[in-house]
């Protein structure tokens, strides 16, 4: 039986290989999601359109460098550097740390990712970001 750590961990990999539906496949219908500060989004049609309207298209490739992970009651806690390749080529690296909640079966139910996108966004105007102070 695969930890819940391994469960994350697989669908992070899925993620961070712009397999957005394989990485919804591990949530609830229900979930709930939130992206650095952007508003959290509930439902699997709602993460996916938020995903994309607020970073997935301006990525060409993710890489995760695992710090540390942390296993609290349903709680799995990943602390990584993301290595993220923008589609013009440009390169940032992030500090991260996602927080994610667990059904009692194993089913994500809630996924935060907690870093500050900045860099990410710097040059690039996205529809939906949120204002910037």
């Amino acid at each position: 039986m695969r930890s819940r750590i391994e469960i994350v961990h697989e669908a992070l990999e899925h993620a961070h290989n712009m397999r957005v539906d394989e990485s919804l496949s591990y949530m609830t219908k229900d979930a709930t999601y939130r992206f650095a500060s952007f508003p959290a989004v509930t439902g699997i049609e709602n993460i996916r359109k938020n995903m994309y309207e607020t970073h997935i298209d301006i990525m060409k490739s993710i890489k995760m460098d695992v710090v540390a992970t942390f296993e609290v009651g349903d709680t799995v806690i990943f602390e990584m550097i993301v290595h993220i390749t923008r589609t013009d080529d440009k390169v940032v690296s992030l500090p991260c740390v996602d927080i994610i909640r667990l059904t009692p079966d194993n089913k994500i139910r809630d996924g935060r990712v907690y870093m500050d996108p900045g860099p990410l966004f710097q040059g690039i105007e996205l529809p939906n970001a949120p204002p910037r102070g």
